[in-house]
């Protein structure tokens, strides 16, 4: 199983910490414009053999009200074009990025 968990806290100066773990799922996030994401690592969790030498991380952040979190499924990276091609990863990043400045819900 592919999986990512985001806590998100309220701090009292209008920040937001966000703590992140992620299975074979990053986590985008624009702020000041820019589109970063957080990788996680690149192993699922459970499957046939047990994984117990997996070490997920917790990795934090500091967003600001005009920041945004973008949490997605695999299903995005994988779907395939005409070609058979995956729409990928680096793809949704420019989607993402060309897109930062539009109303969300009319994406």
């Amino acid at each position: 199983m592919d999986i990512g968990l985001c806590k998100i806290e309220k701090l009292e100066n209008q920040e937001r910490r966000i703590t992140y773990s992620g299975a074979k799922r990053p986590l985008l996030y624009a702020k000041n414009g820019q589109i970063d994401e957080i990788r996680g690592v690149n192993k699922s969790v459970g499957g046939q053999a047990k994984r117990h030498d997996v070490d997920f991380m917790n990795e934090v952040l500091f967003l600001l009200p005009n920041d945004l979190l973008i949490l997605k499924t695999d299903g995005w990276v994988d779907q395939p074009n005409k070609e058979k091609e995956r729409y990928g990863r680096v793809r949704i990043k420019s989607f993402v990025q060309e897109h930062l400045q539009e109303d969300m819900t009319d994406l």
